[in-house]
């Protein structure tokens, strides 16, 4: 009986086949954001927009939803694509984070975010302005632990002083 159980499956599990059975239909889900790994981009309780999408259709900055190997939903930045023993992975990021995530294959996009909501306010991310501001912060994403040792290290001179 307890076998069965433990292959019973999740209230997160369900949802997470369900929002993938959606993008892979062709039709855009909106989620609520939680957590602050892509903090300041995206706050806790920001709602998104993600739009189904292939890897050969992101770009460089592009906010990706994707599929964990563990079957959790992630939304990152997609930094780059990399080639490791003859297949393509890409790269991603939380804009607070001071690493990149595992490699993620192509298989486990499930889509792009197209635009934010916060606070009744609509934010698109496909206008020329949005996608060059995301290029530049794929750009200084890996940056980042020296950006924040740098900011700590001028933080902590000005207490002293």
């Amino acid at each position: 009986m307890r076998q069965a159980e433990s292959n019973m499956p999740t209230k997160e599990n369900v949802l997470v086949i369900l929002h993938q059975d959606i993008l892979d239909g062709g039709h855009s889900i909106r989620l609520s954001i939680s957590g602050d790994s892509m903090s300041p981009i995206l706050r806790d309780g920001d709602v998104v927009e993600v739009q189904p999408a292939t890897p050969d259709q992101l770009r460089k900055g592009d906010l990706i939803l994707f599929k964990t190997e563990e079957g959790f939903l992630i939304l990152h930045r997609y930094i780059r694509s990399q080639a490791w023993f003859s297949q393509v992975w890409l790269l991603t990021k939380g804009d607070a984070s001071l690493g990149f995530d595992r490699p993620v294959s192509p298989q486990q996009v499930l889509g792009r975010v197209v635009q934010i909501i916060r606070q009744g306010r609509v934010l698109s991310l496909e206008g020329k302005k949005a996608r060059l501001v995301n290029y530049v912060l794929a750009k200084i994403s890996p940056y980042r632990p020296i950006i924040s040792r740098v900011y700590r290290s001028f933080k902590l001179e000005k207490q002293i002083r």
